[in-house]
């Protein structure tokens, strides 16, 4: 002891060792391998820590098995846990395993003398364990152990589930998709509109310019005309002199009221009332006939939009102008206000009135016209008149959304 080599062979092939208790013989003659393959057995099968199989039991009475040959187990496990062990006890410190779960892993595993294996969050679906094992002599038993079991899957996860997820996304998509086209095409048509107000504006503009301007000129331009004929005529040129300055007022208070009506910041109920006092106080200034005035000081903000604006100032404008050609008055009211949600205008003479069927559908003209206005604007006229009590006419708009004042 204590040398080296610690070993020698000799001739005839024995092999002897020195120990610290003697010498140590071997042939190797007589040496037998172990060649028999040792069983395996699964000693347990845990889910979430609890015993679901244990070695010996028939898989079709465990206590979570159904009538499949196979473990059945509940939604929601998070963690498989497989024991197993072989049958070799020559020298079980030197058994080795390999495994593989089919459904999760293509090839073996080598475990080494590990005889635990745990798989955690497997998904839903069926799957095959299986183990293999040799002894000490490395021999293996390619038989093994299996056993099968399907992991049960929660209501979500099942294939039904998913269809219906999927036709209700799909639904969800359609109708996102709907909705887009519906608000590109809304976007579209609201664009069409305002382009379309835009040129019903231009036309109208155009159409004031034509009938208010345009005859006004036509006529300071031949009343110029007779003027220049009669040069030698002073008495008849002071006339025609006189006309055009009057004809030349007419002119400016057409344009005035072209530029209010298309101005956008004259849109409000208090921007109207101011502009439609002071033109009947103008407009029958160079007449015998009073203007009265009946407009709240404290006139509520409420939006006019341009259209409405103009249409009720033609309106108001029309009424005047009946009333200095027909009536005969010697005064007249102007009276503007709000009452239960609704926008009151009332042009109100103490002049000869009219006949009871005149109410303004057929034999005067200015009449239908007005009614023709605010009819379009959703609103109604009334008219009462008889003679001798003068002629009161009432113009009523629902004004949505706003809260009416007591006129």
């Amino acid at each position: 002891g204590g040398f080296h080599p610690a070993g020698l062979k000799t001739r005839d092939g024995q092999l002897w060792f020195s120990t610290t208790r003697g010498l140590v013989k071997v042939d190797p003659a007589k040496i037998s391998l172990n060649s028999l393959p040792p069983p395996v057995r699964l000693q347990e099968i845990l889910a979430d820590g609890v015993v679901v199989y244990m070695d010996g039991e028939d898989l079709r009475a465990a206590p979570v098995a159904a009538t499949a040959p196979f473990l059945k187990l509940k939604p929601g496990v998070q963690r498989m846990e497989f024991r197993f062990s072989a049958l070799s006890l020559t020298a079980p410190e030197r058994n080795r395993f390999r495994y593989r779960l089919e459904g999760l892993e293509q090839d073996w595993i080598d475990a080494g003398a590990q005889r635990l294996v745990a798989y955690p969050g497997l998904p839903p679906g069926r799957y095959e364990f299986q183990v293999r094992a040799s002894n000490n002599d490395g021999v293996w038993n390619e038989t093994g152990a299996t056993v099968r079991f399907q992991m049960l899957p929660h209501f979500w996860q099942t294939w039904g589930f998913r269809a219906l997820a999927l036709a209700i996304l799909l639904g969800v998509v359609g109708w996102m998709a709907r909705r887009f086209a519906l608000h590109r095409l809304d976007v579209k048509m609201r664009r069409l509109r305002e382009e379309h107000a835009v040129e019903r504006e231009r036309t109208r503009i155009a159409q004031d310019i034509h009938d208010e301007l345009g005859a006004t000129l036509t006529r300071i331009a031949l009343l110029t005309e007779v003027g220049l004929k009669h040069q030698d005529k002073p008495a008849e040129v002071t006339a025609a002199l006189g006309k055009i300055s009057s004809t030349a007022r007419e002119a400016v208070q057409a344009m005035d009221a072209i530029v209010w009506a298309v101005n956008p910041h004259n849109d409000s109920l208090d921007h109207f009332a101011n502009y439609v006092s002071q033109y009947a106080e103008e407009f029958l200034r160079p007449t015998s006939i009073r203007c009265r005035l009946d407009i709240p000081a404290d006139l509520p903000e409420h939006q006019l939009p341009t259209e409405c604006r103009h249409q009720l100032f033609l309106s108001v404008k029309e009424a005047l102008n009946n009333v200095v050609r027909h009536s005969g008055a010697t005064e007249v009211w102007l009276r503007l206000g709000l009452k239960d949600g609704e926008l009151r205008i009332i042009v109100a003479d103490n002049g000869r009135g009219m006949a009871p069927a005149s109410d303004g559908a057929g034999s005067h003209d200015g009449l239908g016209n007005i009614r023709k206005r605010v009819e379009s604007l959703g609103g109604t006229l009334q008219i009462r008149s008889g003679p001798p009590s003068g002629t009161e006419l009432s113009i009523q708009l629902p004004l949505p959304g706003k809260e009416g004042r007591a006129a």
